[in-house]
């Protein structure tokens, strides 16, 4: 009889589920308890166990799962079934998976797609390759590497389209969306759903359709354009409830709550969503997601009333569950959720008490990860609640689980916890060990931190950052060594690396270390970063012992100060204040320069490169003043994301050639930029060699064009923009179109092994984000994913004519092969500064040079 293959549709995920052999649905058990078909005959050993294995899959019940299909395996090898066993070698790779056994997975998978060759009917040795593809695609993607699964679904749909099985095809897209979000590249990944949507339009009516439609509106979600995800995910609604699909109902409904909680003043209407998902769920696993997504949500809100009354439905709903994988992480992360949200004392022997009962469903599942998860949450509530001892001990067990089930993601997490209980215990020693390795495991797993769900993307402030600053805390005491400063300056650089992961959403950044020596003799490196309470600063002079000093104040004054001095140089308003101005000026200048002006004189520096942090993103240090000038006045300035992704080479300036693009009409909502044109053509003048896009010539089709055409060292673009934290929101205006950081990563790098990189990238009438505090990390994030060795940019809208006059000088300065390209800005704010009616740093202050400073 031939045999016909299929993939169910996991409406959760897309995730692959177990491949059954269609010959099965027509098996019925028989009282010996043997399955048979509809002709009597007695389906083999190996089939019954497969059946009890997905059963077993299916309740979350993976350790036994493994055992039957590994039995399942070796039955089919004694009968000489091909098929069999590769389908059995792929469910158990998917069994695997779940329990995060990543290495046997890959094993598994890899004896699958060997055994393949073995196959006589070639369409059939096809289909099951695509299906055996999309596995490891799954795979990839749980390992981090987004690339490689995206290569390998390519791979399943190009197979599928071979045989010309459609919905192979459909999914595999799908699943393309997938690896693209995790790549970072959200706009190719709302392009090919929408795309896959579009192919399915004119198709009956599906739950394929259906899981199309809320894939798309999850990544939409993941770029905030949340009033598309809304429309994708309640047309997602209106066909599931069409098709009567209580799974995909339910998970929709899930999706349209994480969609609408996002937007403002739409909390209730998101509890709505999360409530009729309980209501209508088909199963005991979804109606606990959905209370607990509930739950956390009415703890933000602090409706504490509302969620004392959810806590018992949830308690109650556990008991409906069989004990199994799901069974053990509700119960953790009900106990997180109530350590996190809620500052009540009646959850603490609650807590607990989950908790207790997760450890012993883990132990009967032979689950250590999911031991070890329940431990260190446990060992957390006994940190909160003082308790330092027995948290230590809950903590090393938990620690010793995670290492030896491979799980790093948990291991950093406990490395930190022991460095908190090691401090609060005054074993400093230990601690900072304890943190060493914490940070370690962080970098060791850069790519799984950074593929994670969107909504998880805002955890990065609460359990990712910190561990860091607080090393540099333990580091940074009075009585700091060489090594302990060495130390220190590693892990500030390696925060920032971390901060751009984070930004891009993709470990895509090639850091090398590079020593300050190498790289320029007559620069000093500023490494500055702001703690609860103090600010911390480490200078890095060539050829000496690293210099620190702080100033203890808390971090919301800092903050606060910085702010104001912000607001008094960006704001047009606030021009007259110079008293004001000049008090915040020389304040921070106190705090960052004075303690280290004599020997920079002594050392003949010329440049001062700031790797600075948060806040102090948001402001130039040329304002800095000393009473008598300001910075710029006395040194070049330049901003580095990290020193080691400076690519340490001077601008060759034999006849630079310059691309140019601007924007003078008002378009897609922005007000016209009069003196664009002027800036331009003045720049031509100073570069004859210049190709210029003007207003509706210049579309990002024709500047991807010139690129192509030509190793332009210089792309200056005067146009508006933004700079966010948010990588979606980080843009540069075209005539037809907003590019956000990936776009124009795109343009600019059309081929990646080009020869000659960007030698310069010029921003002009951009500015970073009103009301974002780390909105600079945007600027960091275009001046590093462009390709350029530099890129200088503006914090605030400039006056149009005070810009036109800057970047004349500028490119004046530029032709004089002498001068580095930070000395050259300097000299062109300079000479902004010197003129009468552009003297106030709101005119000259705002173009920072970011990157290469040589």
């Amino acid at each position: 009889m031939k045999k016909i293959y299929f993939l169910t549709l996991s409406l959760l995920s897309l995730a692959c589920s177990f491949q059954i052999d269609a010959v099965r649905a027509n098996t019925t058990l028989n009282n010996s308890g043997n399955y048979v078909n509809v002709n009597n005959q007695i389906i083999i050993n190996s089939l019954s166990l497969e059946q009890q294995a997905q059963q077993l899959y299916q309740q979350g019940q993976f350790k036994p799962a493994i055992s039957l299909l590994q039995k399942a395996i070796k039955g089919y090898g004694e009968q000489g079934d091909i098929v069999g066993q590769v389908i059995a070698w792929r469910n158990l790779a998917l069994v695997y998976q779940k329990i995060g056994d990543l290495a046997q997975a890959n094993q598994a998978i890899t004896t699958a797609l060997n055994s393949l060759e073995k196959i006589a009917d070639i369409k059939e040795r096809q289909q099951i390759l695509a299906q055996t593809l999309e596995v490891q695609g799954q795979l990839h993607l749980s390992m981090g590497n987004a690339q490689k699964a995206l290569d390998t679904w390519n791979l399943a749909a190009n197979t599928y389209q071979k045989i010309g099985e459609n919905t192979g095809v459909i999914r595999s897209k799908i699943n393309k969306g997938q690896a693209l979000q995790a790549l970072g590249l959200y706009n190719q990944s709302v392009k090919t759903l929408t795309d896959t949507q579009k192919s399915l339009e004119q198709q009956p009516d599906t739950l394929l359709k259906a899981k199309s439609l809320q894939s798309l509106g999850d990544v939409l979600r993941s770029i905030r354009q949340l009033d598309k995800s809304q429309a994708a995910l309640e047309q997602s609604l209106v066909l599931s409830r069409k098709l009567s699909s209580p799974s995909a109902i339910t998970e929709t409904l899930l999706s349209l709550g994480k969609t609408t909680k996002l937007q403002k003043d739409q909390t209730q209407k998101a509890l709505n969503y999360y409530q009729q998902a309980v209501k209508e769920s088909p199963s005991s696993d979804l109606m606990i997601q959905a209370q607990l997504y509930q739950l956390e949500l009415l703890l933000n809100e602090e409706r504490l009333s509302a969620a004392k009354e959810l806590i018992p439905q949830i308690q109650s709903s556990f008991t409906q569950l069989p004990p199994s994988r799901t069974a053990v992480y509700s119960r953790i992360t009900l106990a997180r959720t109530l350590l996190k949200s809620s500052q009540e004392n009646y959850s603490q022997p609650l807590i607990a008490n989950e908790l207790a009962t997760a450890i012993q469903l883990a132990k009967n599942l032979d689950d250590k990860r999911a031991e070890s998860y329940a431990m260190g949450t446990l060992g957390n509530l006994y940190e909160q609640n003082q308790r330092y001892e027995e948290a230590q001990k809950l903590t090393e067990k938990a620690l010793l689980l995670s290492q030896s089930n491979n799980a790093p993601e948990l291991s950093y997490e406990w490395q930190w916890q022991l460095g908190r209980v090691l401090t609060a215990q005054k074993e400093q020693k230990g601690a900072i060990a304890a943190y060493t390795k914490s940070v370690k495991t962080l970098q060791s797993i850069r790519t799984d931190i950074v593929a994670i769900s969107s909504e998880a993307q805002f955890d990065f402030r609460e359990r990712v950052e910190p561990v860091y600053r607080e090393l540099v805390a333990l580091l940074l005491q009075l009585e700091a060594t060489q090594e302990d400063l060495k130390q220190a300056r590693e892990v500030i650089e390696s925060l920032q690396l971390a901060e751009l992961d984070n930004f891009f959403r993709n470990a895509c950044l090639d850091a090398k270390p590079v020593q300050i020596d190498q790289i320029d003799p007559t620069s000093a490196i500023f490494y500055t970063i702001i703690l609860k309470d103090r600010l911390e600063v480490i200078v890095a002079l060539p050829q000496k012992p690293l210099r620190h000093y702080n100033k203890i104040l808390p971090q919301s004054t800092i903050e606060a100060n910085i702010a104001a001095l912000r607001a008094a140089v960006a704001s047009p308003r606030e021009r007259t204040l110079n008293q004001n101005r000049l008090k915040l000026s020389q304040e921070l200048y106190n705090w960052l320069i004075s303690k280290i002006e004599g020997e920079l004189q002594t050392s003949n520096i010329k440049n001062l490169v700031f790797i600075s942090d948060g806040a102090l993103r948001n402001i130039p240090m040329s304002i800095l003043h000393d009473g008598k000038q300001y910075l710029i006045e006395k040194y070049s300035i330049a901003l580095a994301p990290s020193l080691q992704l400076i690519d340490p080479k001077a601008l060759a300036r034999e006849k630079i050639q310059l691309l140019g693009g601007g924007l003078s009409e008002a378009r897609l909502g922005f007000s016209e930029l009069p003196n664009v044109i002027t800036e331009l053509e003045r720049i031509k003048v100073q570069v004859p060699s210049s190709f210029l896009l003007k207003n509706n010539a210049f579309t990002d089709n024709k500047l991807e064009e010139k690129v192509k055409e030509n190793a332009y060292q210089v792309v200056h673009l005067a146009t508006h923009g933004e700079f966010s934290s948010k990588a979606e929101d980080t843009f540069i205006l075209t005539w037809d179109q907003r590019l956000n950081v990936d776009q124009l990563n795109s343009l600019l790098r059309p081929n990646r092994n080009q020869i000659r990189p960007i030698e310069l990238l010029v921003l002009s009438a951009c500015k970073t984000a009103a009301g974002d505090k780390r909105a600079s990390l945007g600027l960091a994030g275009v001046a590093v994913r462009a390709g350029a060795r530099s890129t200088l940019a503006s914090l605030w809208y400039v006056d149009d004519e005070a810009t036109a006059l800057l970047m004349t000088k500028f490119y004046e300065e530029l032709a004089n092969s002498k001068l580095t390209k930070a000395e050259v800005i300097r000299r062109a704010q300079l000479t902004i500064l010197q003129t009468k009616n552009f003297s106030h740093p709101y005119y000259w202050s705002a173009f920072v040079l970011v990157g290469n400073w040589l």
